[in-house]
């Protein structure tokens, strides 16, 4: 487990690449963790990866950074509320805007030994009977085909690589096209394979398969931070729909945490059914605009944006996106 996997110069120079022309990227004396890049036109400084992140962490030096914040405004995306991060201190001129986005979910497994504990003493009875029944259904798997367990993390093979990855996009793809919406992971693909080979070989990012045959059936990639274990990418071949292989993926992924003592596992942005079935807690992401509040300028900008995500995120609630994402589909499929 390194460092921050979003700060790292293989996550900063990946995603210049494939998602910034100026391919510049800024450090500030007050603030760690994160690097920007710059609006064209505005004193707005937004962190490198945006929202395509799986969480947003860093911490502010506001007495060492005073002049390297005056007359900007910072945006920040993806912070999870329950990092535990500091606020600008009372009386600094350094003001913070918190505007909620998205909800997530995680399984907190530090008061556990093992995963039978987590589902014994984390779940009431019909919580913990639904689980259980997933865990038969692993078993019923391993009985009936030729199952295996791959864990793709530090030095991998070119081959066994594009084996896992061809399949990410295969599934990912056939999945999206049933439900005839448009899905930014296929859009930006080469972006993701380039990320999730240069994070696995550098030990930021874990990717946990099932296989049949040594062929993948299941795959998720996670990237890896301290205690943490983000999922970012979980995908299954629908052939095997009875089996639950959506569940097997987090079996294996809530093992790999409690045999390498990962005490969080973070699901990350959204809310669906079968999260919430293995969750032990919800939090938001939130979007953390940060500017000098001595500069007019600044804190008007400060305001618009944190009234245009506010906006945003009511119409989200009415169901827009999944309108817009459907549109999106159909203009790019003619």
């Amino acid at each position: 487990m390194n460092s921050y996997p979003f700060n790292s110069s293989a996550f900063t120079s990946i995603w210049l690449k494939h998602f910034s022309s100026k391919k510049t990227q800024y450090d500030f004396d007050f603030i760690n963790h994160v690097k920007f890049i710059k609006s064209k036109c505005l004193p707005l400084y937004i962190n490198v990866g945006k929202n395509i992140t799986n969480g947003i962490s860093y911490k502010l030096f506001e007495e060492d950074g005073e002049k390297s914040y005056a007359n900007k405004v910072f945006l920040i995306y993806d912070v999870p509320t329950y990092f535990d991060l500091q606020t600008p201190a009372s009386g600094s001129r350094l003001k913070i805007n918190k505007v909620n986005q998205y909800k997530g979910v995680l399984a907190n497994l530090s008061e556990f030994k093992d995963l039978n504990e987590y589902l014994s003493k984390g779940f009431k009875s019909k919580g913990r009977n639904f689980l259980k029944r997933k865990i038969k259904k692993k078993q019923l798997l391993e009985d009936q085909f030729n199952i295996s367990y791959s864990v793709l993390y530090g030095e991998v093979s070119d081959d066994q690589f594009q084996t896992i990855a061809h399949f990410l996009r295969k599934m990912i793809s056939k999945r999206f096209n049933s439900l005839k919406r448009q899905n930014s992971i296929i859009d930006s693909w080469d972006y993701y394979y380039e990320l999730i080979i240069s994070m696995v070989k550098s030990k930021n990012a874990v990717v946990l398969t099932v296989e049949k045959d040594n062929i993948p059936i299941g795959a998720t990639f996670n990237f890896l931070y301290k205690d943490k274990l983000l999922n970012a990418i979980t995908t299954f071949d629908t052939d095997y729909l009875p089996f639950n292989i959506g569940h097997i993926n987090i079996i294996k992924a809530l093992e790999w945490c409690f045999e390498n003592n990962v005490p969080i596992y973070d699901f990350s942005k959204g809310i669906c059914d079968y999260k919430k079935k293995w969750k032990s807690n919800e939090y938001d992401f939130q979007y953390h605009v940060l500017y000098d509040s001595n500069s007019v300028i600044a804190s008007a900008i400060a305001a618009i944006i944190s009234s245009y995500f506010k906006l945003k995120q009511q119409l989200r609630d009415l169901g827009i996106n999944l309108l817009y994402s459907k549109i999106n589909f159909l203009v790019k499929g003619k």
